[in-house]
């Protein structure tokens, strides 16, 4: 049995060459630089690898990255990646070789088909899957943010790519609407709105962008999380006198009162497993961070040093 080690005293991002796209049929130049340049900022934001356009998408390149060039590769690069793009009929395929440079051998192949709208969705399907393929770690340029800004006086709701585009306003209650916080499977949202005056709790389907009360009346209803199953959700209520932290299942059946304390318990958050959570508290005079087994036992402070701590978010 034969076990290799490498290690190396630094982090140090994969490199890999991004050649120009090559348009065919009515897919024109702009159209693929665009997938260039959407590829090389996927791949940049993984955090992982350092892609470098060649030719003429390199000043463009440099221009919209500077700290790049800090990364300039002095020797040939090893592997690169080859982009395809064909619009027919007002349907594109994208596809996309992984090239062995050295020995000019294909190690992957990839195609995706769609509609000119979703072509920064196909790239980022791209972009995720060589992420994939070169680290083995799930690549993150599908996933989206969920937010809450003004609109004429009010609060609502919007989502957009993980890079900022695709911006999409969700919700038109033309009231307050806050703190949204996403299903594991990414098809809905849970959030605190005052459509009907009190802070109650609503789920939105992210399909038919339809909402639907989850409770509502008889205090405040703020601060919840999907576990991370998607079948319960922790949420922040005052319904019995003051805040405290309580669970339900995600149809709002069955809601259970975890913290039984008279001081301010909130900002619930579940772990990876759903077995336990993070949540603020000020049992002890001021905010800290305290954890707790999904059913409410077990809570014990964490050690953290300082007189304020609020608003954990457990990493997934």
């Amino acid at each position: 049995e034969v076990r290799l080690r490498a290690e190396t005293k630094t982090f140090v991002r994969l490199q890999i060459e991004l050649k120009p796209c090559l348009t065919h049929e009515q897919a024109t130049a702009e159209m693929g630089r665009r997938v260039v340049d959407i590829l090389d900022n996927d791949l940049w934001m993984s955090s992982t690898i350092a892609a470098f356009q060649t030719e003429e998408g390199l000043t463009n390149h440099d221009t919209l990255r500077p700290e790049a060039a800090l990364l300039r590769p002095t020797e040939p690069l090893r592997l690169s990646v080859q982009t395809h793009l064909t619009l027919r009929q007002k349907k594109i395929v994208l596809e996309a070789e992984l090239i062995d440079s050295a020995s000019r051998k294909t190690l992957e192949r990839k195609s995706y088909r769609g509609c000119p709208e979703n072509l920064r969705l196909l790239v980022h399907s791209l972009a995720d899957e060589l992420v994939r393929s070169l680290t083995g770690e799930r690549g993150i340029a599908k996933s989206r943010i969920a937010f809450t800004a003004s609109s004429g006086g009010s609060k609502e709701l919007y989502v957009m790519d993980y890079d900022g585009a695709n911006q999409d306003q969700i919700t038109n209650l033309r009231t307050l609407n806050l703190t949204p916080s996403w299903s594991a499977d990414g098809r809905a949202l849970v959030f605190t709105s005052y459509l009907r005056s009190n802070p109650d709790l609503y789920a939105l389907d992210m399909l038919s962008k339809k909402y639907v009360p989850l409770l509502k009346g008889n205090g405040l209803y703020s601060g919840p999380a999907y576990s991370p199953d998607g079948k319960k959700i922790a949420f922040v209520s005052t319904k019995d006198g003051n805040a405290e932290i309580y669970v339900m299942d995600a149809t709002a059946k069955n809601v259970q009162r975890l913290t039984q304390h008279p001081a301010i318990d909130s900002s619930p958050s579940w772990s990876p497993t759903g077995r336990e959570m993070v949540f603020t508290s000020d049992r002890l005079g001021n905010p800290q961070l305290f954890i707790m087994d999904a059913e409410g036992s077990n809570v014990r402070r964490l050690p953290v040093e300082g007189n304020y701590h609020d608003s954990p978010v457990w990493s997934p």
